[in-house]
């Protein structure tokens, strides 16, 4: 495998090995977000759902780079069926808005290739509200609410979150549009007038108060209430034409990802109007190069990737557009054959689009030697004048026959130059455009970094790979009023030139940057990668490079991510600009220019946001030493920011209360036969007595089953103890081997224990009860183990976990916790609750009845089980009370846990056949 070198101390390289898990992980920009995401999977969310509570997360502690006044897209891999899906979240122009209305109104001018970045004209309708939910509705789990998914971002947005070192930068080099005094919103997200610093605390309650409603009313909140005027009442103060009607006629798309296969991966991106089409076309260009055979990151390696992707811009900023309005011709331009085309365009020694630039240079110096001769015909001419009238004539002669020769001459080099580059263009779709590619610059995009990507994979190896944005910085700065987020500018992506595909028109949608990415193994359709790059239009660029990374150099997604990485720009109206990341050697950028290259060297500190910062989350199969394969995620979060990728552990807790349930339950049950038999039924003699004696009537089975439940309850105290006393620690952590081994002592203990009581007991034919057949001795034995060793006993070591446990969750203000602890103790502190509820009722409702059987063994010489001084009712009573308990666990996981709510409602549903939505009545 050929390795890139990297010679110099980069600022933020990480140095960190990729983080690797058995069931699903995040990868985010934000380590709080991550958390988010995290957080719904082991609520039972899927990718899916995870993803729209990061993308709200993001909103929260990003908002210079993303937010629910954007766009929004995703793609989404259903592992089970083995297929990719897609969304197109991004709005579109108002139905007002006309490229006339704004040259009339002195808008822009016949020069401006764009509308101005910070004109409310820039406005589309935002996309990313709707995307949200109809993501959690067409491809979510269905066993959470929006409001459920959303509640994180919620918490942070309410309780406080502090500022990460690269959005704090980016807050402060892009806030100044929040300072503008005409912005009157805009101090919703300052910090007493200014931009925060990291490590500053920010609470946004207008972002919370609108993700409170857009969970609990949906899309129609924000496309029809009160945030909708808001947003309309900004955009037309400052001159904007969006209007409610263009809000509420806004929709999602659901359109069928575009790909192509690269040696052996089927890589997966969104259509037109979205831009991951230009990778698609880089990838079909490169596949026929020798990319393992070059080293990584030499000057013929990134030679060959400069020039694929300029001939895939040269493309796609031309015909990319909507195509709902026009038509783009993908097939053509995705086909390999049209590649094979593309590729001999690429010189290996020299700059490419050299046929179209050298037929220009031939052009113009051909056009100006014919001016110089024309200049000096004409002094002839003039010198001349006293001459003969013959040679006067031979002159003039001479002179018409030289415009002759330059028309000619022009007319055949034009030609040339758009052989060169714009008719292989046009061929590919026959859609066109004798001048698609008439110019170089058409080739190099434009510098532009602020998105948020991430990616996330869950337990059944679903995958959602999503991004969001407010296309640059805060968009267009514009805050509307209560609502705690600002407008983006995507309308600035709009053309300006009447002929071109992307012109502005009504309702339209803008050529997009924003795409998510996806990779799946051509011959299973197992998945191979999540992956993206955001920023602008380096996003095809970075994902060509990660993708090369992975595949042809054979990079986990850390490395892949951590690579330094080239980025081509324009810079005005001159050659685009190749930059150069630090760690890429400067004999490599020495080498770049001496063919040809424009090359800006090195890049590095927070200048290294043009390179996008990227999220990867790969599958692998791994052998096991139990003989099976197992999926195996590895995952990565790119150095640039400040993100985290993050691996999923299935939680001890949800098997622990599944047994706790268990046994309950099998309390519950068996307390009938033994309370009431003496009215429901006569009891048997004989062998079929004693049978039922040690089975049923005597209730050995609810004291097997009581014995677990008391040992999983003391399991539970001490998982909760470690998980809130040592968050970020191994130590105490309950893991599958030791979950596996706890759940197995606790059945086998309570089995081990019923073995003497089992065999002893028998049916007394005269009394018709059943009795031990035991001493006295081992009779105040078993008493003692069931009063001390499993009731005080498990009863102190609980207090004793729990009381440290209620402290510092609730005894001290977790505001003083250490900030990075915060959101996870504020997670944990709600399991808590359940948990706790749960072993106070199970102590307060049990209690009564070991103190029945210690006090009346004890007191009484008896052997006889059902005879004593104390009164009958009291036994009863304490038997109801153990009857209650195992019903008042659903009770309590219900009354505190929605998600419990959910799968009763839907048990009940499929019993009784009734359709009414359990997020209608929950």
């Amino acid at each position: 495998m050929a390795a890139g070198s990297v010679e110099s101390t980069l600022p933020f390289i990480s140095r960190r090995s990729p983080v690797i898990s058995l069931y699903g992980a995040v990868a985010s920009s934000q380590p709080l977000a991550t958390d988010a995401g995290l957080q719904i999977l082991r609520a039972g969310g899927n990718a899916a759902d995870a993803a729209v509570a990061v993308a709200a997360c993001l909103n929260v502690t990003e908002p210079c780079s993303t937010g629910i006044g954007g766009d929004a897209f995703g793609l989404f891999y259903d592992a089970k069926k083995k297929i990719v899906k897609g969304i197109n979240g991004s709005g579109r122009a108002s139905s007002n808005l006309t490229l006339d209305s704004l040259k009339r109104a002195g808008v822009v001018k016949p020069e401006d290739d764009h509308l101005p970045y910070t004109s409310a004209h820039c406005v589309t309708v935002p996309g990313a509200a709707a995307a949200w939910c109809d993501t959690v509705e067409q491809f979510g789990s269905g066993e959470l609410s929006m409001k459920n998914i959303l509640q994180p971002a919620i918490d942070l947005a309410k309780e406080g979150f502090p500022v990460h070192q690269v959005a704090a930068y980016f807050w402060n080099k892009c806030g100044s549009c929040l300072q503008v005094p005409t912005n009157k919103h805009g101090c919703d997200m300052l910090l007493n007038g200014h931009p925060p610093k990291a490590g500053d605390v920010m609470v946004m309650p207008h972002l919370a108060a609108t993700f409170e409603e857009l969970g609990s009313k949906g899309k129609d909140s924000f496309y029809k209430g009160r945030i909708a005027k808001a947003i309309v009442d900004v955009i037309q103060e400052h001159g904007g034409l969006l209007s409610l009607e263009d809000l509420e006629q806004h929709h999602s798309t659901f359109d069928e990802p575009i790909k192509t296969s690269y040696h052996g991966i089927n890589v997966w991106e969104m259509p037109p109007n979205a831009q991951g089409i230009t990778a698609l076309l880089a990838l079909n260009i490169l596949e026929g190069f020798d990319i393992q055979g070059m080293t990584h990151n030499s000057s013929e390696y990134l030679h060959t990737l400069i020039e694929a992707l300029s001939l895939s811009f040269a493309d796609t900023l031309w015909y990319n557009a909507d195509p709902s309005k026009v038509k783009v011709p993908v097939s053509g331009l995705l086909s390999k054959e049209y590649a094979a085309k593309r590729r001999t365009l690429i010189a290996p020694h020299s700059q490419t689009l050299s046929s179209v630039v050298v037929g220009l240079l031939a052009l113009l110096a051909l056009l100006a030697l014919l001016a110089l001769l024309a200049l000096l015909a004409l002094l002839a001419l003039l010198a001349l004048l006293a001459l003969l009238a013959l040679l006067a004539l031979l002159a003039l002669l001479a002179l018409l026959a030289g415009s002759a020769g330059s028309a000619g001459s022009a007319g055949s080099a034009g030609s040339a130059g758009s052989a060169g580059s714009a008719g292989s263009a046009g061929s590919a779709g026959s859609a066109g455009s004798a001048g698609a590619l008439g110019s170089y610059e058409r080739g190099s995009p434009f510098s532009c970094s602020d998105t948020v990507y991430f990616s996330v994979v869950d337990a059944q190896g679903n995958a959602c790979s999503f991004i969001n944005s407010n296309y640059q910085s805060f968009g267009t700065g514009l805050v509307p009023e209560g609502c705690g987020f600002t407008l983006h500018n995507r309308g600035a992506n709009f053309s300006l030139r009447p002929d071109h595909p992307n012109v502005l028109e009504p309702m339209k949608r803008p050529y997009h940057t924003i795409i998510p990415g996806m990779s799946t193994h051509e011959d299973t359709g197992e998945l191979f990668a999540c992956f993206g790059v955001m920023g602008g239009f380096m996003q095809p660029q970075g994902h060509v490079q990660v993708l090369l990374n992975m595949i042809d150099f054979g990079m986990d997604p850390q490395q892949a991510l951590d690579m330094p990485r080239f980025c081509i720009q324009s810079e005005g109206q001159g050659l685009g600009s190749v930059f150069l990341e630090d760690g890429i050697s400067g004999k490599v950028a020495k080498e770049l220019s001496e063919l040809g290259h424009k090359v800006a060297y090195p890049v590095c500190g927070h200048n290294r946001s043009v390179f996008g910062r990227g999220q990867i989350i790969t599958r692998k199969k791994a052998p096991c030493n139990n003989g099976l394969e197992r999926d195996v995620y590895w995952s990565g979060s790119d150095p640039r920011a400040d993100g985290l990728a993050c691996g999923l552990l299935q939680t001890p807790m949800n098997c622990l209360l599944a047994n706790l349930a268990l046994a309950d339950f099998l309390v519950g049950f068996f307390s009938f036969p033994r309370t009431f038999h003496a009215g429901l039924y006569t009891h048997p003699s004989g062998l079929a007595g004693d049978i039922l004696c040690k089975t049923l009537t005597n209730g050995n089975f609810i004291y097997l089953a009581a014995v677990a439940s008391i040992l999983i309850l003391v399991f539970i105290a001490w998982e909760r103890y470690f998980a809130v006393i040592h968050p970020f620690s191994s130590r105490g952590r309950i893991n599958a081997r030791r979950l596996r081994l706890l759940v197995a002592v606790s059945w086998v203990a309570a089995f081990s224990l019923e073995l003497i009581p089992f065999w002893v007991v028998n049916f007394d034919e005269e009394k018709k009860f059943c009795f031990y057949n035991w001493s006295d001795t081992l009779r105040k034995i078993d008493v003692f183990i069931w009063c001390i060793v499993l009731g005080l006993v498990p009863l102190g070591v609980e207090a004793g976990l729990y009381s440290s446990v209620v402290y510092r969750l609730w005894g001290r203000n977790v505001q003083t916790v250490d900030i990075s602890k915060r959101s996870l103790m504020l997670q944990r502190k709600k399991l808590t609750k359940v948990v706790l509820s749960i072993t106070i009722v199970n102590f307060a409702l049990c209690v009564p009845l070991d103190v029945y059987f210690f006090v009346e063994s004890f007191a009484s010489k008896s052997v006889a089980v059902d005879t004593g001084s104390w009164s009958p009712l009291f036994k009863s009573v304490a038997h109801l009370m153990l009857v209650l308990n195992a019903a008042c666990n659903p009770v309590i996981y219900a009354a505190q846990d929605r998600n419990f709510r959910r799968y009763i409602w839907r048990f009940l549903k499929k019993i009784c056949g009734c359709k009414i939505p359990a997020r209608n009545l929950f």
